[in-house]
C-alpha cells in the first residue's frame, strides 16, 4: 500500500480487534498493576497530552484516536510531523510490541490493522483538498469584503 499518494484507507477488522477499547471505556495503560480507563462518557471535555522526549505522548494520543474510532467517534488529527500517519496500515510485529503486549495482559487478544483514514492536503496535490475562498465564507466573516 503506497500511503503518500492515497487519499483514503479503510481496513475491515472484527469485533475482537477493538481491545483498546472496551464496555464503555479506553484502556489507556497502567499505573502499577492497575489499568487506568478512560470512560468514552469524558471524552467531551478538555485534555492535555504532556511529557518529555520518549514518554509516549504520540502513542497515547494514537491510542485515543484509535479507540475512539472503534468506538464509532469520527476523529480529527493535526499531524504536521507524520507520525500517526501510519495509522492507516495494520503495524509491525517486533520484539519491543511483544513485550508490551503482554506487558499490558493482551496476549492473544492483540492484532496489528489500519483505521480508516483521510488525508487532508493543503497543497491539493496527494489528498482530500483543504481550500476555502473568501466568497465561500460568506459576507459575515468578511465585513471589509462585503458590498
Amino acid at each position: 500500500m503506497k500511503v503518500a499518494k492515497s487519499i483514503t484507507c479503510n481496513s475491515i477488522y472484527t469485533e475482537v480487534d477493538a481491545i483498546m477499547y472496551d464496555n464503555g471505556k479506553i484502556y489507556l495503560g497502567l499505573s502499577g498493576e492497575e489499568r487506568v480507563e478512560l470512560p468514552l462518557s469524558m471524552c467531551n471535555r478538555h485534555g492535555l497530552i504532556a511529557g518529555a522526549t520518549g514518554t509516549g505522548k504520540t502513542v497515547t494520543m494514537k491510542v485515543l484516536a484509535e479507540s475512539l474510532s472503534d468506538a464509532g467517534v469520527p476523529v480529527f488529527l493535526c499531524d504536521v510531523k507524520g507520525d500517526v500517519a501510519g495509522i492507516c496500515a495494520p503495524g509491525a510485529d517486533s520484539e519491543d510490541m511483544q513485550k508490551r503486549i503482554e506487558r499490558f495482559g493482551l496476549t492473544g487478544k492483540f492484532a496489528y490493522r489500519g483505521y480508516p483514514t483521510t488525508f487532508w492536503d493543503i497543497y491539493q496535490t496527494g489528498g482530500h483538498a483543504v481550500r476555502a475562498t473568501v466568497s465561500e465564507m460568506g459576507p459575515s466573516c468578511s465585513p471589509a469584503f462585503s458590498a
